[in-house]
């Protein structure tokens, strides 16, 4: 069954069980509850369709989406998805909860961009994402909660605003193609935000020159949501080959407001130079990688920061680690920076009790929040505590270690402490060090 021209239909549209395909390529309006039975395919064409109380085609065989499919706060869900063109899915401000039951999938990989407005309503991806072909750009720009069970592979990811919790249960991957830099995944809600298995946003393969750069990961959560990543977070440049610098490897942005920030592990390296070309820095380098929160940050595994081989080898990241009045821990894992800078921002610093876990030739800073916190130093009295475990964690070789802010007034306390690194102790506008 075709609908050439545009079908306006006032009442209901009910495609009866039965192996026929249904295909609307003209538009319009069906203003009820809509539900496609059709064991064939349901195709809608680039002048999209309008259905005013929503849409049922989780019967189908197969559907293929192009253009704006509309609903008036309704809900809207759909059997396995192939889209054929840019495509925007929207059922408006109330509570249209939209829901992808099957896998989704592109055309052409990287092309077919998806755009997403569920207002108050959820989004669900119950199938793989691209597990075919990669769609394009998948932007969600309201929803309460969004959640991906199976995996997640996309030219980029983003979410400008939710109400709820953002969920992804597989492994998300927007790598870029040959030839192009990996695309970023950039979250912001008010509520949890879950990565259970790996992010990777790597640079596409060169084309017999430079490499490309990696995709950036900004995760935000707004109110009182918990930031929890199971798995690694990959962002790398990709190889060069003749003599083209490698790719840049991209930043990572994890911030909670309230809640606390559990990050696996971090890998944000630049691709390998090739002949007289240098490597690829690790990220911008001035903020490669940054997690904050006014909670506690604690690292279940490698973080990793540091520059391409080559000609030259790129420069390390800077790691950012801001706590605000709460807890750093990073549970006795290992911090590699290469060249990059350390600042730590907390009430509590707590590097465990293994020495050599930080390591990197640039300069460290450890420093509270507040500009007249007390500070005590190898068990000194100071509501800031640097111990003996926090430096000894410090491998050998930092260019310096700071302790206090540059617009202090701290009273400083030192009872005793073995340093093997340049140290500055400073409290500039005024307090004690004793």
């Amino acid at each position: 069954i075709t609908f050439s021209g545009a079908l306006t239909v006032t009442g209901t549209l009910d495609a009866q069980v039965n192996g026929y395909d249904v295909v609307i390529d003209g538009g319009g309006t069906i203003t009820d509850a809509c539900t496609f039975s059709n064991t064939g395919t349901l195709t809608i064409g680039s002048s999209g369709m309008t259905f005013t109380n929503g849409v049922t085609a989780t019967a189908p065989s197969a559907v293929s989406l192009a253009g704006s499919i509309l609903s008036t706060n309704s809900n809207m869900s759909f059997a396995a998805t192939t889209l054929s063109a840019t495509t925007i899915i929207n059922s408006n401000t109330g509570g249209g909860t939209i829901t992808f039951s099957s896998t989704l999938n592109g055309t052409s990989a990287h092309d077919e961009d998806l755009t997403i407005t569920a207002g108050t309503g959820h989004v669900l991806f119950s199938g793989i994402v691209g597990g075919g072909t990669a769609p394009g750009d998948i932007s969600i720009v309201s929803a309460t909660n969004v959640t991906a069970n199976l995996a997640f592979i996309a030219k980029s990811v983003t979410q400008d605003a939710g109400a709820g919790d953002t969920l992804f249960t597989g492994a998300v991957n927007t790598t870029g193609e040959t030839g192009v830099a990996g695309g970023d995944i950039d979250i912001t809600t008010n509520g949890n935000i879950d990565f259970v298995s790996t992010i990777t946003t790597t640079g596409g393969a060169n084309e017999g020159a430079a490499g490309f750069d990696g995709g950036d990961v900004i995760l935000k959560s707004d109110t009182a949501g918990r930031v929890d990543l199971d798995g690694t977070v990959t962002t790398t440049g990709s190889a060069a080959a003749g003599n083209g610098a490698g790719g840049t490897g991209g930043a990572v942005t994890i911030t909670a407001d309230a809640g606390n920030v559990n990050v696996a592990a971090i890998t944000t390296t630049g691709g390998a130079g090739a002949g007289s070309g240098n490597g690829g820095n690790a990220g911008a380098v001035a903020a490669t990688i940054t997690l904050s929160t006014a909670n506690t940050i604690t690292l279940e595994g490698t973080v990793t920061t540091t520059g391409g081989a080559g000609a030259a080898t790129g420069t390390g990241g800077n790691v950012t680690l801001d706590a605000n009045t709460g807890l750093i821990d990073t549970n006795d894992q290992i911090i590699t920076m290469s060249d990059g800078a350390l600042t730590c921002t907390s009430d509590t610093i707590d590097f465990g009790t293994a020495d050599d876990k930080i390591i990197t030739t640039g300069a460290i800073i450890l420093q509270p929040t507040t500009v007249d916190q007390s500070i005590g130093i190898g068990g000194g009295t100071g509501a800031f505590a640097v111990s003996d475990d926090v430096i000894e964690a410090i491998q050998n070789g930092s260019s310096s270690i700071t302790i206090g802010r540059s617009n202090g007034t701290h009273v400083i306390t030192i009872l005793g402490i073995d340093f093997y690194d340049p140290v500055v102790i400073q409290t500039p506008s005024g307090g004690s060090i004793a």
